[in-house]
């Protein structure tokens, strides 16, 4: 991206450019907060709290 800025290159000719940049760095965001929240207790779940959400979306007969 500093080639095309040195190139003098319009921004409409490196869009494509900045979304491959910014797509990685969106997804390693995102992951950094699950971990964080992961490592703080804000997310959580157990083998009975899934089987009581599962439970809740079977459909009954």
């Amino acid at each position: 991206m500093a080639r095309a800025a040195a190139m003098s290159l319009p921004r409409l000719f490196i869009l494509e450019d900045d979304y491959r940049v910014a797509v990685p760095r969106a997804e390693l965001a995102w992951v950094d907060a699950q971990v964080d929240a992961l490592a703080s207790g804000a997310l959580t779940w157990s083998a009975e709290w899934i089987a009581e959400v599962a439970a809740a979306f079977e459909p009954r007969a």
